[in-house]
Parts: C-alpha cells; sequence; structure tokens
C-alpha cells in the first residue's frame, strides 16, 4: 500500500538548469503567459479536467509501464487511479483527495492517507492548482523574478511562487512561447526517505478548444529522470463532480 500511494503522489504533479541572464518583471510575465495559455476568461471556464496517460516509471534500476486516469478540481481535489505491473505483480491503486482528507486504495484495502501523505498530496494538487496560472493574480501570492535558465536547447523566463503556508514552487515558461515549460518544487522521495528537487518538463503543446495544453510531461528527481507520460482523452468541464472525490468505497 505504501508503495502504490508513493506512485500515485509521483505521476500526479513541480524544475531548472540556471542561467545567467536577465530576469523579467514577474507581474508583466504572469499577464503574458496567461494570454499565451488561452487568456483569463478561457482559463476560468475549467473548474474540473480529466484525463487519461500512458507511461513508464524508472523504480530501483527497473522501468514499469502503466496506464492511469486522472481528474482535477480547483483548487484542491485530486484523483488518480494507475494499472500497472511491477516485478511481475500487477499493481491497481486509487488516491483520492478532497481537499482535506486523503484516502488510498489497493490490494483489496481503503483506508485514510496519514498526514504525511496527504501533505505531499496536497502539494501536488497546490502545484497543479497554481500552474493553470490564473490564481497567481491573487495578491496572497508573492512572485520573484528569477534568472534566465535553459533546458533542452530553449531559454527559459520564469518566477519563483510563495504563498504562507505552502512550500516554494518555481515556474519557468519557454521566452518564445510563453507557454509553461516546467515546474521546480521540493518534495518527499518516499523511496528513498528524503527530500528532493522534483522538476515536470511539459512539451507537446497544442490548441484544446482556444487553449494551450501539453500531452507530454517528463518528471525529474535531483536530476534523473524519474518518468515519463504521455497524456489523452483531456476533457474540461466548467462544473465539478463531487462524487469523484469522495471516499472511495
Amino acid at each position: 500500500m505504501r508503495t502504490c500511494i508513493c506512485l500515485g503522489l509521483i505521476v500526479a504533479t513541480g524544475f531548472l538548469h540556471a542561467g545567467t541572464g536577465g530576469k523579467e518583471d514577474p507581474g508583466a510575465l504572469l499577464d503574458k503567459a496567461i494570454a499565451a495559455q488561452g487568456g483569463a476568461e478561457r482559463i476560468a471556464k475549467n473548474k474540473m479536467l480529466k484525463f487519461r496517460a500512458k507511461g513508464t516509471l524508472d523504480l530501483f534500476g527497473m522501468s514499469m509501464k502503466f496506464t492511469a486516469d486522472y481528474a482535477f478540481a480547483h483548487p484542491d481535489k485530486l484523483r488518480f487511479s494507475m494499472d500497472a505491473t511491477f516485478m511481475d505483480k500487477p499493481i491497481k491503486m486509487l488516491v483520492v483527495c478532497d481537499g482535506a482528507k486523503g484516502w488510498e486504495q489497493a490490494e483489496g484495502m481503503t483506508r485514510e492517507m496519514d498526514k504525511e501523505k496527504l501533505d505531499e498530496f496536497k502539494h501536488t494538487a497546490y502545484v497543479v492548482h497554481i500552474s493553470s496560472l490564473l490564481p497567481l493574480k491573487d495578491k496572497s501570492f508573492k512572485l520573484t523574478p528569477l534568472p534566465e535558465a535553459t533546458e533542452d536547447g530553449k531559454t527559459l523566463v520564469g518566477f519563483n511562487v510563495s504563498h504562507k503556508g505552502r512550500r516554494d514552487v518555481k515556474l519557468f515558461f519557454d521566452k518564445k512561447t510563453l507557454l509553461l515549460a516546467k515546474t521546480e518544487t521540493r518534495v518527499l522521495d518516499e523511496f528513498a526517505m528524503k527530500e528532493v528537487t522534483q522538476e515536470n518538463l511539459f512539451s507537446g503543446y497544442h490548441d484544446k478548444g482556444g487553449r494551450k495544453v501539453f500531452d507530454k510531461m517528463v518528471i525529474k528527481r535531483d536530476g534523473k529522470t524519474f518518468l515519463s507520460e504521455e497524456f489523452s482523452d483531456q476533457a474540461e468541464s466548467g462544473k465539478v463532480d463531487p462524487k469523484l472525490f469522495a471516499e472511495p468505497k
């Protein structure tokens, strides 16, 4: 069960090789990034997002292929289910957070998350929430400019996001397109039982109903590729289905 919840945490969500270039005003950069993504009005219509994924997880020196289904509702509801095979053992799991409590279901058992796991899952949801950019217009967030950086031959510009009671998250944007290219934050690596720097790298952007969305993500931990996945069947909704985020039976 402990391994299963960890797998859910790592594939659900926050990335950088620092450079020496100039810094851009965070407020102006945020406005331009919101416009590049489709505009504030378009972003605000998306209250809930559902999508499917398939990918590969590198774990203990081995690669594990998986399929997954995600659902996220702003600002803090997250659901993740996965089917995979690891060391010839089938894995089927479900992890749900309603914003206040979280549950994990695997091996025929359902139990409430302990505080440590719940905090990590809430942080994952927080990173997804602020990555939609529009929430950052709220004055409770402090945006601090970061130096230009490079990643995969692209020049990135970005800012650090601080909020009371939250871990810092760095957001980086492709300087040419102003689309989100990376996030970076600290997370608990439950396998190594230590904090690591997690980088999420986004690519494969395309238009989805007037909004730019990515369909590929690579997660790195302390600079090493940890997970790669591709997304499909992305569907947005202006309404939230509370049943999706209720305690699983």
